[in-house]
């Protein structure tokens, strides 16, 4: 008799061993996503301070020239058709 408890024990943990692995790779799924959705986000707000920078400075404008120009062919179609910010005249006052 004490053996069909021992067993039972040993299932019962057994059960609990496998609902704690399956908690802790879902947190880790979501820990997982939640870092790409950060990183996407990085990325867009940096992309828009770029092209930002690129409005205002024709030297932020060769650089993403060239930046397009050697990323993969893959990502540089990404480009077809979109053009380049021109950078604002800004009427800058001679101290007289």
């Amino acid at each position: 008799m004490a053996r069909t408890s021992v067993e039972r024990q040993l299932e019962r943990a057994k059960e609990a061993k496998a609902r704690a692995e399956a908690q802790i790779r879902q947190a880790g799924a979501k820990l997982r996503a939640e870092d790409r959705k950060k990183d996407a986000r990085r990325k867009i707000v940096l992309g828009g301070a770029v092209i930002g920078q690129a409005a205002k400075d024709p030297q932020w404008v060769k650089v993403l020239r060239m930046a397009i120009a050697s990323m993969p062919e893959r990502d540089r179609a990404l480009f077809e058709g979109w053009t380049l910010p021109k950078p604002e005249t800004v009427s800058k006052e001679q101290p007289g």
